[in-house]
């Protein structure tokens, strides 16, 4: 008896990319996951910045020694998650985080700088588990 067997081949995947993902805990947490980290260059520490004029928050690279910088820790319950306090920052320009926030909108910029969009597509919402 012959057999004509036939190789199974399974197409190749495209490689999933997911995307820019940022929020604030209503603990005052800013997360962002791997992609953002990613983004920003894998940087040790960030400088938050904001435009009242245009209710933009930014997070720009810097090293770990410019002053007010904040230093990038990583989630202990998910491995490719960091975050960094921004309660006194959110309390000094009157963001509402003790809901939690969900940002939307979110540009990356040739020097690393996340721009986050905090504009009426922006989520406040309270969460249920905690």
């Amino acid at each position: 008896m012959q057999f004509n067997w036939i190789t199974f081949d399974p197409p190749k995947q495209k490689p999933r990319v997911l995307p820019l993902h940022v929020g604030i805990t209503k603990y005052g947490h800013l997360t962002i996951n791997y992609t953002a980290y990613r983004a920003m260059g894998h940087p040790e520490a960030v400088l938050p910045l904001f435009d009242p004029s245009n209710t933009l928050i930014g997070l720009k690279p810097v090293y770990p020694t410019t002053p007010r910088a904040k230093h990038l820790r990583q989630r202990k319950d998910r491995r490719f998650s960091y975050w960094i306090c921004v309660r006194e920052f959110c309390n000094y320009f009157g963001l509402p985080y003790k809901k939690g926030i969900i940002i939307d909108r979110i540009e990356s910029h040739n020097d690393g700088t996340l721009v986050l969009y905090l504009d009426p597509s922006t989520k406040y919402f309270r969460r249920t588990d905690g």
